[in-house]
């Protein structure tokens, strides 16, 4: 305490002074000065009030303007319980806020985590039904298939269970999300091999030896040589399916981080089944394998295979030359279309996929010729591949991305505009482009922020834009939309009515035909959708207004309230909508007709127009024409149909419809999604798929170097939301301070700059406390005298007293001219000589830039970009041509490309040696399963159709259901790799049966003809099919449901199933066929040699 303490009474008191200043009037009368003894008040020259900040940040909901806050999660948090945390403080704090102040969430990620979580859990639960009822079907043997579907449940909680054992000690925190579900869905068709193979061999050595007997008695003795048989391939095909995925594991980075999970789950499931298939499976096989078996042939399913699979193999066996052609063809074909040595991390840039394509082409057809037998077969090979090479030389190819884009359920929108926008010009934008987006009626709400939150977080400028659009559940959304076929062909049919009733005198043909119908039906759709749009919308608002006094009613029964009205809404958007298509068709059609038409046509045409621009009109010109359109609606009606709007950031509703609405003069569109784009400016810097980062020595000749770029990359296709950021038009008050006219005034340049910093900018004198808030007090000049420049130039700097100045004549004792020869008034105040601020210095305004951007010490600027309809890794391959060509850079100016595309090249470089050394560990494991090279070298060769059928399914599924194609991408690679692991488990337990057969006569050496060693290549491949077409069938349907899951989340499942799905189709003919027939064509040149050598059993030596 400044005045001590004082002792009174045996106590101690503090002395304090207390002159905290507690309101405004303590401010008003303060004492600045004493004129004569009369106090001069702050109140005398000056207006006390309160003030705010400079405001550099607008938010606004639904057309209102708000206040928000920002909730930052830590680091390693689970993001669900943060936010039921978050919402439960708001419910607390609710009932404390003042009347009509209300908290309301502006983006939630809930409703995105639980559907993404719903999806992948139904999809589980699906394929595990589906695969257990695969199994009960082919094996007609209820006890038989518990044991193999028990494995099932067991080792999905296996997983699970390891999962929280590992967080909850610390050692590795896999929490459930869409990537770690994902790893043990894609695992559900082959978690059942290793109990269907034991189940299979137990059974088949339980027929041998009971026969149509029933099984009975203790079957431990004649059960464990079974399962003992083909405990080592199980082994070695679940570590192949463990190994396969050491690639993923070995990723780094954002890939990393996203596929970590789903490798470490699938690692888990396949972990457990294994201890499974060595504990449980062995201990229930004798207790539930028994009773009456049924043979292989017994199950139509079995026969009707074995019917068709037969005839096949025998006809086969001696075609090697034409199996070989096979599949050699097939393969060539899945190179031209996707580029396969991305799989092994060459990149997917075109110049690797030339030289691969041509490699590809001459390894395949050097091995066929050199395999196949005969000249004949050999040039006849030769010639086709070669031929079809050059025919899938120019196939479309398979684009390559970083990731499917997951569609989030919200989307942003982050447009800029010139940097010297004001904050009442954005606040008044923003309104306008939310209520245009509050026009859809699958938007739910909308919140737009401008500037920056009161945060280091948040460093956004104000002319940057970010507006969260939250859409509402797909099934609320309306069916709308006609589609441009379908507009066309009534289109046509209008036109065909006009020419028939001779409202269109002179028929249009040829190409001006088309252009006028290609016109017609454009414009006529353009005003059916804002027809729709807006009659949907306005339906959607009444129903809102209506429920809004039952919003107690729960979640469920809302839903189904909302399901009714959608379905009422859509049937009066049909009725409506073909009714306005065909009236928008005609008028378009007689619009664009004009100088063909009748003349009761011509006055419909111009009364159309007088109703468009909003003149007056006279009705019954129209009337003529109703009929018209009664008549031509009819069938309009019976084949049409009216379709919802696809969602996400590459649908078509935010990417043409949004887009095309959301033209506001001055700002440029760019879609993102909110944790997409937080992820990427993290990673990358930029808000987009694609930035250009441009370096410099100065901001000039980056901006303009930008602007080169920009212009450059525009027209090229998938280039969307091109835009330079305008760093540069920033509007700068310079004051240019002259040191030599100051220094005749006495001024300093710190005077000049403190003068302007008090009179301008304000200063702070003191504080003022209140309760634990301390606030600033301000001094400046009012607001009138600081509103433009030219008041700017007229604010007074005192002189120093020292200072002299050239009297002027011409304007008296008071006016002076400085050595610029500029009039200067001089006042004096309090003793002091003032003078304007334009004596010493240049009062002018200015451009300059409204951020400096900085990368490792030197000055930058982005072209950002997003890529729409083709793949990221083929557009920068090709914009990095035309700018290199297009843009000449100055000296000490180059360009760097950013993006997401880059974590496609990292993981791309990883592959480089990890994918070979894996495919050499594999080689190894093969061999060491079965100690024989030619075995696992025609392991090897099976394997890639597995990748070629993934390679046709990626293609051929887009194009029959109609959807944007897919993209090779992280998601894919991981679905090849899983690809691979079970093609090489299907043919190991092929070759197993196939050596089996052949061991059960004794080896070659006891074979006593060729006709004997084809029947045991047929015999092991044939009548060993039930176990093959349990673990073969299985994993395709199992597959399904992941195939075609609809949901959040679905985006990412379908890239990954594919590839499984098409790979085992065609891996299963590869194994079915090439490699029984190629194992008959080495067995058989064994067999001749052992038999040239003598060596046969058989064989009577000669003397």
């Amino acid at each position: 305490a400044a005045g001590g303490v004082i002792q009174k009474n045996n106590a101690e008191y503090i002395v304090r002074g207390v002159g905290w200043l507690k309101d405004k009037s303590d401010i008003e009368n303060t004492v600045v000065k004493e004129v004569d003894g009369i106090p001069v008040y702050v109140k005398t020259v000056a207006t006390v009030q309160l003030g705010t900040q400079f405001r550099r940040g607008v938010l606004e909901k639904n057309g209102n303007e708000v206040t928000g806050g920002v909730v930052l999660m830590r680091h390693g948090e689970n993001p669900l319980r943060v936010t039921k945390n978050v919402q439960a403080k708001i419910e607390e704090v609710q009932p404390g806020l003042p009347p009509g102040v209300h908290v309301v969430p502006a983006y939630d990620r809930t409703r995105l985590i639980r559907g993404a979580i719903g999806t992948l859990t139904d999809v589980m639960w699906h394929e595990m039904v589906i695969a257990s009822l695969a199994v009960l079907l082919i094996l007609a043997h209820f006890r038989s298939a518990f044991v193999i579907c028990v494995t099932l449940p067991l080792s999905v909680l296996f997983s699970f269970g390891l999962m929280w054992a590992l967080r909850h000690a610390g050692i590795l925190d896999v929490q459930a999300n869409i990537m770690s579900l994902a790893g043990i869905t894609i695992s559900i068709g082959v978690l059942v091999d290793q109990a269907i193979v034991m189940v299979e061999n137990a059974t088949h050595h339980l027929k041998a030896n009971f026969g149509d007997e029933r099984a009975t008695g203790d079957l431990r003795e004649l059960v464990l040589p079974a399962l003992r048989t083909v405990g080592r391939p199980i082994f070695f095909s679940v570590l192949i399916m463990l190994l396969s995925f050491v690639p993923v594991f070995l990723l780094s980075g954002r890939e990393g981080k996203l596929f970590h999970p789903l490798a470490f789950t699938k690692s888990f499931a396949l972990i457990g089944v294994a201890l499974i298939s060595v504990t449980v499976v062995p201990a229930l096989i004798p207790t539930f394998v028994r009773g009456r078996l049924r043979r292989e042939e017994e199950n139509w399913i079995v026969r009707s295979f074995i019917n068709v699979y037969k005839p096949l193999l025998t006809w086969a066996l001696p075609r090697r030359n034409f199996v070989l052609w096979l599949f050699g063809a097939l393969l060539i074909l899945a190179t031209g279309l996707f580029p396969v040595q991305a799989l092994i991390g060459l990149g997917a840039e075109f110049v690797y996929w030339k030289w691969f394509f041509w490699g590809i082409l001459a390894f395949v057809t050097f091995l066929t010729v050199l395999l196949t037998r005969g000249l004949h077969w050999q040039v006849l090979s030769f010639g086709t591949l070669v031929l079809l090479g050059l025919v899938a030389w120019h196939f479309p190819k398979v684009g390559v991305s970083f990731m499917p884009v997951l569609d989030e359920g919200t989307v942003m929108d982050m447009p800029v505009t010139v940097p010297r926008a004001s904050v009442t010009q954005v606040a008044d934008d923003i309104k306008a482009r939310d209520a245009l987006i509050r026009g859809f009626p699958e938007v739910e709400s909308v919140i737009g922020k401008a500037g920056r939150a009161d945060t280091a977080t948040d460093p956004a400028p104000l002319e940057m834009l970010e507006t969260f659009i939250n859409f509402r559940p797909k099934e609320y959304w309306p069916k709308r939309v006609l589609r441009f076929d379908d507009a066309l062909r009534q289109t046509r049919d209008v036109l065909a009515a006009l020419e028939g009733r001779g409202s269109v005198i002179a028929r249009a043909t040829g190409d001006d035909r088309d252009n006028l119908l290609n016109e017609a039906a454009q414009k006529a759709l353009e005003r059916f959708d804002e027809t729709m749009r807006e009659l949907a919308s306005r339906r959607y608002r009444e129903f809102e207004a209506e429920l809004g006094p039952r919003l107690v009613r729960s979640e469920k029964e809302r839903d189904r309230l909302w399901r009714a009205r959608v379905q009422e809404i859509n049937y009066e958007l049909f009725d409506r909508g073909t009714e306005a298509f065909t009236w928008y068709a005609i008028e378009e059609l007689v619009s664009g007709s004009r100088d063909r038409l009748s003349p009761e046509a011509q006055r419909f045409a111009d009364e159309s127009m007088n109703v468009r621009l909003g003149r007056p009109h006279d009705d019954t010109a129209f009337a003529p024409f109703h009929p018209l359109r009664e008549e031509l609606e009819k069938p309009f009606r019976d084949r049409v149909f009216l379709w919802p709007r696809t969602g996400g950031p590459k649908g078509d509703l935010v990417d043409d419809e949004m887009g095309r609405v959301l033209q506001v003069p001055g700002w440029s569109n760019i879609f993102t999604q909110p944790i997409i784009n937080r992820i990427e400016m993290l990673s990358t810097g930029v808000r987009t798929n694609v930035g250009i980062k441009v370096f410099g020595p100065d901001m000039e000749t980056i901006t303009r170097v930008c602007r080169e770029v920009e212009q450059a990359v525009k027209p090229l296709r998938g280039a969307r939301d091109v835009v330079a950021a305008p760093v540069m038009g920033k509007g700068y008050v310079d004051v240019a301070i002259d040191r030599q006219r100051a220094a005749r005034y006495g001024i300093s340049v710190e005077d000049v700059q403190s003068e302007i910093e008090m009179a301008l900018g304000g200063r702070v004198v003191t504080y003022t406390v209140e309760a634990r808030d301390r606030f600033p007090v301000r001094v400046r000049y009012s607001r009138a005298e600081r509103v433009d420049e030219d008041e700017v130039k007229r604010l007074l700097v005192p002189a120093g007293m020292s200072a002299k100045a050239m009297p002027d004549p011409k304007v008296g004792e008071a006016t002076f001219r400085s050595q610029s020869h500029e009039a200067v008034t001089e006042h004096t105040a309090g003793g002091k000589r003032l003078i304007p601020l334009t004596a010493v210095a240049d009062v002018r305004i200015t451009e300059g830039p409204a951020v400096l951007k900085s990368e490792n010490g030197q000055l930058l600027n982005y072209v950002t970009l997003n890529v729409r309809g083709r793949d990221a890794v083929g557009f920068v391959e090709e914009a990095r041509r035309v700018v290199d060509q297009q843009v000449s850079l100055p000296e000490g100016v180059h360009i760097e490309w950013t993006g997401e595309f880059e974590h496609q090249e990292r993981a791309a470089r990883t592959l480089r040696w990890v994918f070979p050394a894996v495919l050499l560990v594999i080689f190894v494991i093969l061999y060491l399963t079965f100690h024989d090279l030619a075995d696992a070298v025609l392991m090897m060769l099976a394997v890639p159709q597995a990748l070629a059928g993934g390679v046709f399914f990626l293609v051929l599924f887009p194009l029959i259901r109609n959807t944007p194609p897919i993209d090779f991408s992280v998601a894919v690679w991981v679905g090849f790799i899983a690809c691979f692991g079970m093609a090489t488990e299907t043919g190991i337990i092929m070759l197993v049966y196939l050596r089996e057969a052949i061991a059960k006569r004794g080896g070659l050496e006891n074979i006593r003809s060729e006709a004997e060693l084809k029947e045991a290549v047929i015999d092991g491949a044939v009548h060993r099919l039930r176990p093959k077409l349990l673990t073969e069938g299985v994993a395709i349907i199992a597959i399904f449901p992941m195939v075609f899951a609809t949901g959040v989340g679905a985006e990412v499942l379908a890239p990954m199933a594919l590839p499984v799905l098409g790979g085992l189709l065609i891996s299963d003919e590869a194994v079915d066929l090439f490699l029984p027939v190629m194992f008959h064509w080495v067995r058989r040149a064994r067999w001749r040699k052992l038999k040239a050598e003598g060596r046969l059993t058989h064989q009577v030596p000669s003397r």
